[in-house]
């Protein structure tokens, strides 16, 4: 507590805490590279697709939990709601992002240009995401994609 403010601290919170970081931390590198490559069979398997999709940060040195997706020319928007109706949950921003209407100040800091801020979704893994998982997604994108698929310019 440093003199700041008189207490006892929390001990078990201090134990769980350090547990928590011990487990997160168990099998770190073989956890990224299994989600590394379900990263990457997404993005091959989504720019098989269709032409208009491309991956804006692949470039840069990203987090193998994250694909940053962009659709030119339909909105994510649209997309998210054929995906939904899937049972295939994903977003078209962040959390921090996720109130924003029109301009997103975090695209324009990234890069994007205005006129795809609305062409963008985001697709999240986890440690535990499985291949099925992926597999089921991605059949799931090519339905939609062959749904509305005309759409897309």
């Amino acid at each position: 507590e440093k003199g700041l403010r008189a207490s006892t601290p929390a001990t078990s919170l201090i134990l769980a805490l350090a547990k928590a970081c011990e487990l997160s931390f168990a099998d770190l590198d073989k956890n990224m590279a299994r989600v590394s490559e379900l990263k990457e069979e997404i993005k091959t398997k989504l720019a098989s697709f269709h032409n208009n999709i491309s991956y804006p940060f692949e470039e840069r040195k990203t987090s193998p939990y994250i694909l940053c997706v962009q659709f030119a020319g339909i909105a994510s928007d649209v997309l998210m709601r054929h995906l939904e109706m899937k049972q295939i949950m994903i977003s078209s921003s962040t959390a921090c992002s996720a109130k924003i209407k029109g301009k997103n100040p975090l695209f324009v800091g990234l890069g994007i240009d205005e006129k795809y801020h609305k062409n963008i979704l985001r697709i999240s893994l986890g440690k535990s995401t499985t291949k099925e998982e992926v597999d089921a997604m991605l059949d799931g994108f090519k339905q939609v994609i062959d749904e509305i698929g005309f759409l897309i310019k």
